[in-house]
C-alpha cells in the first residue's frame, strides 16, 4: 500500500496532443410502447436527449480525468453538432484550437436511440451515423499538420484515434510519425 501512495504522491501532470476523429455521441431516450401505424417499427416518444463527447473527443476527456493538460487537432462541421461537441471539450479544459472546422462535412455524431418498454429495461433499438468518411483535402491536412508541428514542442506525448472518418489519412499520419520523431515526441 505504501509503494501505490509513493506513486501517487510523485504522480505528475503531463500534456498531450490528441489528434484524430472527434465526434459526437448522442443518446435519445424515450418510451417504446406502441407500434407505428405506417410500418412495423416500434414509434419512440422521446423523454430525453443527452450528449457526450464520443471517438477521439472520449479519450481526450479521459485524459484530463488523469489531470493531463490536452490540446485537440481534428476537424469538425460548421454545425451545431461541433459547435457542441467543442463546448464539452472546452468546459472539461480541453484546448480545442486545433479542432478546425470544414464546412463541406457533417460533425460525426452517433445518434442512439434507446427505448424502455413499461418505463424499464432500457435497450438500444437503432443507431444513426451521421458523417463523412471521405479524405481530408489537402489544404486542410496542410493546416492540421502545421498547427500540430507548432504545438509539439509544448507537449509530452502525441495521442493518435483513427475511427476512420477522413482525419487520419495515410499520409497524415505519415507526416505525424516524421514530426513526432523530428522533435523526440512519442506517439
Amino acid at each position: 500500500m505504501s509503494s501505490l501512495l509513493q506513486r501517487l504522491a510523485s504522480y505528475r501532470s503531463f500534456r498531450v496532443l490528441v489528434v484524430g476523429d472527434f465526434m459526437l455521441d448522442q443518446h435519445i431516450s424515450g418510451a417504446a410502447e406502441r407500434l407505428s401505424p405506417d410500418a412495423p417499427v416500434p414509434v419512440l416518444a422521446v423523454t430525453g436527449i443527452a450528449e457526450t463527447p464520443g471517438g477521439a473527443s472520449n479519450v481526450a476527456l479521459c485524459l484530463r480525468g488523469l489531470l493531463a493538460e490536452v490540446t485537440c487537432f481534428g476537424v469538425v462541421g460548421d454545425d451545431a453538432e461541433g459547435r457542441s461537441l467543442r463546448a464539452h471539450l472546452d468546459e472539461e479544459g480541453c484546448d480545442t484550437a486545433g479542432i478546425l472546422v470544414d464546412p463541406g462535412r457533417p460533425t460525426t455524431v452517433k445518434r442512439s436511440l434507446i427505448g424502455l418498454a413499461q418505463h424499464r429495461h432500457p435497450q438500444k433499438m437503432f443507431r444513426v451515423d451521421l458523417e463523412s468518411r471521405e479524405p481530408l483535402g489537402s489544404e486542410l491536412a496542410s493546416s492540421l499538420l502545421a498547427a500540430i508541428e507548432r504545438s509539439l514542442d509544448h507537449v509530452d506525448v502525441v495521442c493518435l484515434e483513427d475511427y476512420n472518418k477522413g482525419v487520419c489519412t495515410t499520409a497524415l499520419c505519415q507526416s505525424l510519425v516524421r514530426l513526432c520523431r523530428k522533435h523526440g515526441k512519442e506517439l
